[in-house]
C-alpha cells in the first residue's frame, strides 16, 4: 500500500510541476513518452504519460509503454525509493532487484526531467 501511495505521489508531484515550474514544463516539451512503474506480479503498476507538456498518470501499466521499471515486490520498491542511501537504487540495479524494459535513452531523459523537478 505504501509503494502504490509514493507512484500515487508521484504523480501528483509532476503534474504540480507541469503547471507551477516554467523549466520543469520546457523540458517537458522535448519528448512525449510513457513511463510505468510496477512490481514483477504486478499487483502494483502506475502509468505516467508526458505529451505536449503535461503529465497524465493511471493506476495499472500501459500497453503503449516506451520505458518501464520494475521492482521484486512493492515492499523492496518502497525500501529502496525511501532509502537514504544515495548509492541504493544503483546497488539494487546491479543485484537484479530491479530492472528497465524499453529504450534507455528514455530513462536518461527521466534522469534529466528530475534536475527540474520541485517537492
Amino acid at each position: 500500500m505504501r509503494f502504490k501511495l509514493l507512484l500515487w505521489a508521484l504523480g501528483w508531484v509532476l503534474k504540480h510541476n507541469a503547471k507551477s515550474n516554467p523549466e520543469f514544463k520546457e523540458y517537458l516539451g522535448q519528448k512525449s513518452l510513457i513511463f510505468q512503474v510496477y512490481t514483477q506480479d504486478e499487483a502494483v503498476a502506475r502509468h505516467f504519460i508526458f505529451a505536449q507538456q503535461q503529465v497524465r498518470s493511471g493506476a495499472g501499466r500501459h500497453p503503449d509503454s516506451q520505458i518501464g521499471i520494475r521492482f521484486e515486490s512493492a515492499k523492496a520498491a518502497y525500501k529502496i525509493l525511501t532509502s537514504k542511501a544515495p548509492q541504493a537504487f544503483a546497488q539494487h540495479v546491479q543485484a537484479g532487484d530491479i530492472r528497465f524494459e524499453g529504450d534507455m535513452q528514455h530513462l536518461q531523459w527521466l534522469q534529466g526531467l528530475l534536475k527540474y523537478m520541485r517537492i
